[in-house]
């Protein structure tokens, strides 16, 4: 049985050195195994002594010399895991979680407002993009989360100033199956009296049966929220599931004829209408399970999509570990075209997915919208009833029975309304006379 791992992400807003009491009570009042923080802005040559929690260890990002740490991670002790400092850059921690826990990879981000010299918003992305894509495992639960100082809500408006980098991530998790799993405010300031609210901090997860429940909650001390995220143990989880299929993979015309040579007819026409009908079933049966033969496939649970895009995400993961591998600027550049490819695939899919289920036509326009939004469909009562108390059964009759309603209500309305010699309505002067 996997034990739940309670795993929290939150900005601290201007450090973290004169807040440990605040971060001490979060840990104890959340429970929390892993806790990440950003903007914790540890000066160069800090007592880290002064930040060490009891039951817990502490992990810091890399840092060049000079510089600030602004990314730190408090682990319960008695949790098992590997840290991949070869693969991490700053702002970056990479753990690798024992088993014993449903999830088993977590990255840790934080991409900072303000960027370091001789560096752009846009190549800090990408470095934190190629750490993260080298980390991934396909066949382990991968969670991915911090503040990324990107607004999720504005993930596709082109006059975003952060859309290239957006696309950027965008074209990544589509790539790595990775879903955002929280779309409300994790962010809220006041500017000249008016409350500004964006989703900067992320949580991303290839397997959302994995996750059990995500809250977020506000924080005195920071314009950022906590984040929590909580998995599920082994018995709950059902990322796979085997099905059977009849293969025809290895079928042909030809390989067919050679097989019902084979099959002595003489004696199958030998015996009963019945027994015959049955030995010819009997042949025929062997052939086709020969040629065709029922096969087991393991699919995902939490989502569907076209065989083809999954054979191309495959595809994807071994060309990225070859150019890895390698260090071949050529095969990383064919990877990021068969990126944009999937996505290109995958945005046609929904699409196309749409279409056949709202049956789009000029008529029902509306219903593909609200399909997109994953929005149910609005329809009539089962049962209605009008003022008189006559029931109404078939469609017609409610509507007629709401134009007439609709139709008394606004009489009521205008007769109501007294409206004075000098009033303006409908932007013209009422004439008298």
């Amino acid at each position: 049985m996997k034990k739940k791992l309670l795993i929290g992400t939150w900005n601290l807003c201007n450090g973290m050195t004169m807040k440990m009491d605040y971060i001490k009570a979060v840990l104890k009042e959340k429970r929390l195994d892993i806790l990440f923080l950003q903007e914790t802005e540890i000066p160069d040559g800090y007592n880290m002594s002064l930040l060490n929690i009891p039951g817990f260890k502490l992990e810091c990002e890399l840092k060049s010399l000079g510089n600030k740490i602004r990314l730190v991670c408090y682990i319960r002790e008695n949790i098992s895991f590997n840290r991949k400092f070869e693969e991490e850059n700053s702002h970056v921690i990479l753990l690798r979680i024992d088993n014993g826990f449903t999830i088993d990879n977590i990255a840790g981000l934080y991409h900072p407002f303000k960027i370091e010299e001789n560096e752009t918003a846009l190549s800090k992305a990408k470095i934190q993009l190629r750490n993260v894509t080298d980390f991934l495992q396909d066949s382990k639960v991968n969670l991915i989360l911090g503040d990324l100082n990107l607004d999720y809500e504005k993930r596709r408006e082109n006059s975003y100033q952060h859309r290239k980098i957006y696309d950027e991530w965008l074209e990544t998790i589509t790539a790595f199956d990775l879903i955002q799993i929280y779309k409300e405010p994790t962010w809220e300031r006041i500017y000249n009296n008016n409350v500004r609210t964006s989703i900067l901090d992320h949580v991303y997860v290839d397997d959302m049966s994995a996750v059990e429940t995500i809250t977020v909650e506000k924080q005195p001390i920071s314009d950022h929220s906590l984040v929590c995220v909580t998995s599920i143990g082994k018995e709950k989880r059902t990322k796979f599931s085997e099905i059977e299929y009849q293969c025809w993979r290895h079928y042909s015309q030809q390989k067919l004829k050679e097989e019902l040579k084979k099959i002595d007819f003489h004696t199958v026409s030998i015996g009963t209408a019945q027994q015959i009908c049955n030995k010819l079933d009997h042949e025929l049966g062997k052939v086709v399970d020969l040629l065709t033969p029922i096969v087991c496939k393991t699919v995902r649970n939490d989502r569907f999509e076209p065989s083809f895009i999954t054979a191309e995400k495959k595809k994807l993961k071994n060309l990225h570990k070859k150019a890895k591998k390698k260090k071949c600027p050529f095969l990383m550049k064919k990877c990021r075209t068969l990126e944009r490819k999937i996505k290109r695939a995958l945005y046609n899919s929904k699409k196309e997915k749409i279409r056949n289920e709202a049956n789009l036509g000029p008529n029902n326009l509306w219903k593909a919208v609200k399909i997109a939004q994953e929005k149910t469909q609005a329809s009539y009562p089962d049962e209605m009833q009008d003022f008189n108390g006559q029931k109404l059964k078939t469609n017609q009759e409610k509507a007629d029975a709401f134009a007439k309603t609709f139709a008394k209500k606004t009489e009521e309305v205008v007769s109501e309304v007294k409206i004075k010699e000098n009033e303006v309505y409908n932007g013209k002067m009422k004439r008298t006379g």
